[in-house]
This record gives C-alpha cells, structure tokens and sequence, in this order.
C-alpha cells in the first residue's frame, strides 16, 4: 500500500477510518460514489459529527470546470468518514478549480476504490 499523499494534492485515506483524525471545519473533501457520472463530489467540511459522520456542504462543478458551494436545502448531508476519498486540497486562486495534480490524483483515487469494490462484490458473490 502506498504511503498518504500531503502537501498541495491534499491526504489521501488508507482504509476506513485511519487517517480522519486530521479533519478540520472548513477543509475541503472529496466523497467517493458509486456514480461514476455524477463525480466527483467535493464539498466542505462543516461539523465533525458523533461516530463516524462528517457534514459536508457540497459544491457544484467538475473536473474542468469551476467550483462554487451549493445553495438550497439540498447543500449539506452526512456522509461516513470511511467515504472520504480525499482531503486538505485547495482549488486555484482565480478560476476555483482543481488543480491539474489534484484532478489525478482523484480520477485515480478513484479508480482505486471502484477496483476494490469490485474484488469486495465478487467475493460476496462467492459466498452466497
């Protein structure tokens, strides 16, 4: 397993839970989902929850486009910490986009995730 990413990418989680304690109100997020379509999904930290739940207020964007925190009683949910695929990053200056680093990191990130969820449904499938 490779070592925690830190610095301008952000950090990134090594398995579930190890690695939140860094958490803080106001950083940046990305979510893992299932919906390859819809990602990614950033938001911003808002309340570091009981158990194992961070609130995040979402932003709208994507990967070449600029990113701006949602509006609406839709903007914020919980989501476990297990599900935080990357953290800490910031977006350019100007423009509030991902940096072209952070970007692959995330796409690969991501990838990694999807691949071992994969491994993790064939070996339910086994079982049953």
């Amino acid at each position: 397993m490779s070592c925690p990413i830190i610095g301008s990418v952000g950090s990134r989680r090594q398995g579930a839970f190890s690695g939140t304690e860094d958490l803080q109100l106001g950083m940046l997020a990305a979510v893992y989902t299932s919906d390859e379509v819809s990602r990614p999904w950033l938001g911003e930290v808002q309340a570091i929850e009981d158990g194992d739940t961070v609130k995040i207020h979402w932003y709208m964007g994507g990967y070449p486009k600029s990113w701006k925190p949602m509006s609406g009683t839709n903007s914020t949910s919980s989501v476990h910490r297990e599900s935080l695929l990357l953290r800490g990053f910031t977006l350019t200056e100007k423009s509030q986009r991902l940096t072209s680093e952070t970007a692959a990191e995330l796409k690969r990130l991501y990838q990694e995730t999807d691949d071992r969820m994969t491994i993790q449904q064939e070996r339910i499938s086994e079982e049953e």
